[in-house]
């Protein structure tokens, strides 16, 4: 059976595995080394737009800093990841998009938070990975080195103080603080 020829626009199809997670590592490595770190913020919305595919709403702001966790570039193209207008992502923040990621309008996330969709089961032989959606509703605030683990859904106006650790939903108009 003949090789096919690749065409610019049918290249990845016919990509082996290799070639692409050396690519997705490329990516990964651009995003979270190079791209997080230019001063202009029309670059990197560029980048995490038509590169990573992430829809990111009317003035919306992504800091400096910002990572993002993907296996594939799948994970992050089509993958349902979005963030609403006028939402603020503050310095250094970690946004794992593996699992799906949707972030309201008017939210704001404050310095270094983690915001995580997968983890491990441990409840499992050989721990295999779980990738569970979170969703931000319009109006949070997320304060400084907060973590908000896989599965999560925080509700409108609610508020989660500085370190905290959530690990199930919060409901609308709602203080959460604390480690469980």
């Amino acid at each position: 059976m003949p090789k096919p020829r690749l065409g610019v626009r049918d290249a990845g199809r016919y990509l082996t595995g290799e070639v692409r997670q050396f690519g997705t590592q490329a990516v990964a490595y651009l995003s979270n080394h190079v791209v997080n770190r230019v001063p202009s913020y029309t670059v990197r919305h560029l980048w995490y737009r038509e590169v990573l595919d992430i829809e990111i709403g009317r003035d919306a702001s992504l800091q400096l800093g910002l990572r993002l966790w993907f296996n594939s570039l799948s994970q992050t193209r089509g993958g349902g990841n979005r963030i609403g207008v006028g939402t603020r992502v503050n310095r250094d923040c970690l946004l794992d998009t593996r699992g799906g990621l949707s972030i309201g309008a008017q939210v704001s996330i404050s310095p270094e938070v983690a915001i995580l969709t997968a983890d491990h089961d441990c409840d499992v032989p050989g721990f295999p990975m779980r990738c569970r959606p979170v969703v931000i509703e319009d109006h949070v605030w997320i304060g400084m080195r907060a973590i908000i683990l896989p599965g999560v859904r925080i509700g409108r106006g609610a508020v989660v103080a500085v370190g905290a650790v959530v690990t199930r939903d919060v409901e609308p108009l709602t203080v959460v603080a604390g480690v469980p």
